[in-house]
């Protein structure tokens, strides 16, 4: 188009024109002289400071040149984008250049009219990175100007995705570029003319995201400078009148180009106008049609993906409204529906769920609308199969315009999970092979019964069964024969208590039986009962055997009020059973207790006899009685403690048999 304007010129004279335009720029006189303080931040190569300290760029060489045809004295002012800003609306500086005018900045300071530079923004980013859609911005860090026009048009343009981004806040478009050069910041917005000219001295390169086309000024202290706005005004006017003014010799000199021509301004405005509006029309339906066709395909991967996620998800998954009501319902396994999903949609919890089951899911709706999300509320429901527990998530959705709040709610079936969890208790409190308590969980049943008993004011028996000679059993028939007889025993005692009863083992064959609300006469009872149960004959296989077991009781709270100390004792009183004969049933007397006592103090004592030289042998001479010739001796062990005395052979020497001492004794003796 250029060439066309300059045969043109050429056929018409290009004297006639140039002096005409020498003519027309040297009626321009200046208008007033004076000294102007000019804020310039950092934003080459329209604005900047050299590393002279020179103010340079663009718009200081276009206010140079009119300053020189105005007779102004320009002093230069180096500070920030916001603080020139400030700065320039307390007067602290007469003018700004390079700011584009909009509503809220008009109510702050003054412009000219004729538009000093064009300019648009544009987004750049790292080689590697892959942004060049704005989808692509979801979830980045965008680095931009504070209060600067990219700032409110990135917002405008971005909030209309369902997508977060985040905006970081720069105070120069040299610290925007370089957080996306460290890694601060995954895309900077600068004006195009910027990114140019700095782009590569950071690493950056451009985005194909372009937007905010912008028309740049200079901006002064408002109501302080009207004619100096005046003075710009004309000189811009007139010398963008021709390509070869001041105007068009500074851009050249930086490397933009603006259209220019000869031809009278107002024929230009008119022509530019139109194609630009053309252009401008035609531009915006291929990029219409363009962004459609990313968008759509976009969305069918969205949707596809989407899909994808809900077929592999296998949990329940329900879009409600505040009250209830089903909007959506997506499962893959529907027979874990309460009802069939086209009875759901349109039904309120209420109206499908049984009440306590309606009330919990309920529960959780209200808590994701307050608190915006919801998570372990749990609830059992009856379906075809059986039972089934639930594990509900909720989450409160993102409020959409004409639509009532709503959240998204996941129904996780953890049925499998309850039975795992109460198999593991199962497993921690009950003893595997006869399924009775064991003694962790005799603790905390013995605190309820022994609770209540103390509230009430009534007894509690503890009989403490071992059976008699089991051990021969699981040696000469074998451990599996003895299991079954465990467990044969369990299923008698369990048979021959009231419910109220607790029976439990504990270990080998050892038995605990608690019973509740009662006294001496129904111990005696119970234990009699259980003599006779268990001397019926058990089948064993290819065995018939009854068997005797010895018991000890204790009683609530006389003997003991802890459960320690009941088992204590109606340990001893077990083992006077045995001692007495086995097959009976011994009561826990202080005698016991005194009994037990003596018996493991001697026990202790009789571990440090022999290094304490404590025992010692005396022999008792074997007489014949027909020739009085003494034929040999018998060797009898005494011991002598320091403090108990002269102990009875009788008294230590089972106590020496029952903890295996009796072997390291009858070594010494030999």
């Amino acid at each position: 188009m250029y060439s066309k304007v300059a045969m043109f010129a050429q056929r018409l004279g290009a004297g006639y024109w140039l002096g005409a335009a020498v003519l027309c720029f040297g009626n321009v006189a200046p208008a007033h002289a004076l000294d102007l303080k000019v804020g310039v931040y950092d934003n080459p190569p329209k604005i900047f400071f050299s590393n002279a300290g020179e103010a340079q760029g663009i718009f200081i060489d276009l206010l140079k040149h009119i300053a020189q045809a105005e007779g102004w004295t320009l002093a230069f002012e180096r500070c920030d984008w916001e603080a020139c800003l400030s700065m320039l609306e307390q007067g602290s500086i007469d003018l700004m250049p390079d700011v584009a005018r909009t509503p809220e900045r008009e109510t702050r300071f003054d412009f000219h009219q004729q538009t000093a530079l064009s300019s648009w923004s544009q987004l750049y980013r790292r080689p590697e990175s892959k942004i060049d859609s704005v989808l692509d911005l979801k979830d980045q860090r965008i680095a931009v100007l504070a209060s600067g026009i990219q700032r409110d048009a990135l917002e405008s343009m971005l909030g209309g995705f369902d997508f977060q981004f985040k905006l970081i806040s720069t105070s120069s478009m040299a610290e925007a570029f370089s957080a996306v050069q460290q890694g601060r910041a995954d895309v900077a917005a600068a004006s195009y003319h910027y990114g140019d000219y700095q782009a590569s001295k950071y690493g950056l390169v451009p985005t194909s995201i372009v937007f905010q086309p912008t028309r740049l000024y200079f901006a002064a202290t408002r109501g302080r400078q009207a004619k100096t706005l005046e003075a710009i005004d004309g000189r811009l006017t007139h010398w963008k009148q021709s390509p070869y003014s001041p105007y068009y010799a500074t851009l050249k000199s930086w490397g933009v180009s603006e259209h220019s021509s000869t031809i009278p301004t107002w024929w230009i405005q008119l022509a530019v106008s139109l194609l630009a509006t053309a252009l401008a029309l035609a531009g915006i339906a291929l990029w219409l049609r363009w962004r459609v066709k990313l968008t759509m395909a976009a969305m069918r991967a969205k949707t596809q993906e989407l899909e994808a996620i809900l077929r592999a998800v296998p949990d329940l998954l329900f879009m409600m409204d505040e009250q209830g009501t089903y909007i959506q319902v997506y499962a893959n396994e529907s027979e874990l529906l309460v009802a069939a999903r086209a009875r759901l949609i349109g039904k309120k919890v209420a109206e499908v769920m049984p009440p306590d089951a309606g009330q919990q899911v309920m529960k959780a709706v209200t808590e994701a609308l307050r608190l915006g999300q919801s998570h372990g509320e749990q609830l059992e429901l009856q379906l075809q199969d059986g039972a089934h527990w639930f594990e509900l998530s909720t989450a409160r959705m993102l409020p959409l315009p004409g639509r009532q709040p709503a959240v998204i709610m996941l129904s996780r079936d953890i049925t499998q999970r309850v039975k795992d969890n109460a198999e593991i208790q199962r497993l921690a409190d009950f003893d595997q092979l006869t399924g009775l308590p064991n003694r962790s969980l005799l603790h905390r049943l013995y605190e309820k019964v022994s609770s209540r008993a103390a509230d009430l004011h009534h007894g509690l028996a503890l009989v403490f069964l071992d059976i008699d000679h089991f051990k021969n059993i699981n040696d000469s028939l074998g451990h599996q024969v003895g299991d079954q007889l465990l467990k044969e025993v369990s299923r008698r005692i369990q048979n021959t208590l009231r419910d109220s009863d607790i029976a439990c083992r504990i270990g080998g064959d050892e038995f605990i039986i608690l019973l509740n609300h009662a006294d001496v006469d129904a111990a005696i009872h119970v234990a009699q009962r259980l003599q006779h149960v268990l001397h019926f004959s058990f089948d064993l296989g290819p065995y018939q055997s009854g068997i005797t077991a010895s018991m000890g009781v204790a009683m609530f709270p006389e003997d003991g009020q802890d459960l320690d100390t009941l088992l204590r004792n109606a340990d001893t009183a077990m083992y006077q059973a045995k001692n007495d004969g086995r097959n009976v049933a011994r009561f826990f007397t202080s005698a016991m207790q005194a009994r037990s006592e003596r018996l493991l103090e001697l026990s202790s004592a009789l571990d440090l006899a022999l290094d304490n030289d404590e025992i010692f042998v005396q022999y008792q001479p074997i007489i014949d009685l027909q020739s009085g010739q003494i034929n040999g001796a018998e060797a009898l062990v005494r011991w002598k403690h320091p403090r108990l005395g002269m102990v009875s052979p009788a008294e230590f020497i089972p106590v020496a048999e029952s903890s295996g001492q009796i072997e390291a004794i009858g070594g010494w003796v030999l």
